[in-house]
């Protein structure tokens, strides 16, 4: 299991959460977000994961230029962009020509089956899908029994609503990889919580440990 927590605006929670062994950091440069930051005060954050080399840095955009996301990869140099909007597949092809290094996390957003069947027209285009509800970054599940027989020869995330209470069902289905959690490690909406986020990253350690 590989877990990405997201959503980080400041540095102590980053400095803990890598600490404890999180494999991917999101930070959210979508204006409209709660958890929104600048590229230039990314820069921090970016300086300070660095230090840790297994965990790499997630941009989180949504229906950005290319010219926004080069000011994005000038500050914060992430190892890849979440695209949260409705990027087809001819922008993603120029997102990969223009930022070769760079990987592809593509959303799908999930309100029934048919968003599940959409998502295998990006498994060419994308390093890993990551299915979430239609509100990201709420703290609401979508129906993830929709994904009971997904096939994919791409890793895929699960986000949406994962938090302390339901972590353990999570990690107890082996269909389930990787997990993206945000609002599970906040007690307010938009500000990290360092006990949530040790609560969670402990739960998960000690889950692997017997597995």
């Amino acid at each position: 299991m590989k877990i990405k927590l997201c959503g980080f605006t400041e540095q102590k929670s980053v400095e803990l959460a890598c600490s404890l062994g999180c494999d991917f950091i999101g930070v959210v440069f979508v204006n409209k977000s709660v958890r929104y930051i600048s590229p230039q005060d990314s820069q921090i954050i970016s300086d300070s994961i660095n230090n840790y080399k297994k965990t790499k840095k997630v941009a989180v955009v949504m229906n950005q230029s290319l010219e926004e996301l080069s000011n994005i990869n000038r500050y914060f140099s992430p190892h890849f962009f979440q695209l949260h909007g409705d990027e087809d597949h001819d922008f993603i092809i120029k997102i990969k020509h223009k930022f070769p290094n760079i990987g592809i996390i593509k959303a799908i957003s999930v309100h029934n089956l048919d968003d599940i069947i959409l998502a295998k027209s990006f498994l060419d285009l994308a390093d890993f899908l990551l299915f979430d509800n239609k509100n990201a970054g709420s703290g609401e599940k979508f129906n993830w029994e929709l994904l009971n027989g997904f096939e994919s020869k791409k890793p895929w995330f699960l986000s949406g609503g994962i938090n302390v209470n339901n972590l353990e069902e999570v990690l107890k289905n082996p269909a389930i990889k990787l997990i993206d959690i945000s609002s599970g490690i906040e007690e307010n909406k938009g500000i990290k919580s360092l006990k949530l986020i040790a609560e969670i990253m402990k739960k998960i350690h000690e889950v692997q440990k017997f597995n």
